[in-house]
């Protein structure tokens, strides 16, 4: 059995965390103050599992809050760079600017080093 994560006991749960909130998250906070840190926070704790459902479910919603904060969703991107699998990568840039979303998969780590973490 897995280890409880986020309290929930299945990578399908895990993903249902961010994934639920898809159709809301491309307009951020003007859903409710706060709603974006939610959102970052809990993606922030998804990235720790490298689960391929969990880590395009982050891409997913990555890509539609960045509709509504380009800046602030490149920023979380660049700040857990090392923790992204290279799809959910590809998923979180797919409609940011084609330089950023280049400059970010070339700045990321190798495939055959994914999972690892930076020592700083």
């Amino acid at each position: 059995m897995r280890t409880s994560y986020l309290g929930a006991n299945s990578v399908w749960q895990w993903r249902a965390s961010v994934v639920a909130f898809a159709n809301l998250a491309s307009k951020g906070d003007r859903n409710f103050a706060g709603f974006t840190e939610m959102v970052l926070d809990t993606c922030s704790q998804l990235l720790g599992s490298q689960e391929r459902f969990a880590q395009t479910g982050v891409g997913w919603i990555l890509r539609e809050l960045s509709r509504s904060d380009e800046g602030r969703g490149i920023m979380f991107v660049e700040a857990n760079l090392d923790r992204f699998s290279r799809e959910g990568l590809k998923n979180a840039t797919k409609d940011l600017p084609p330089a950023v979303s280049e400059r970010l998969r070339q700045a990321h780590l190798p495939s055959d080093t994914r999972g690892r973490r930076r020592r700083r």
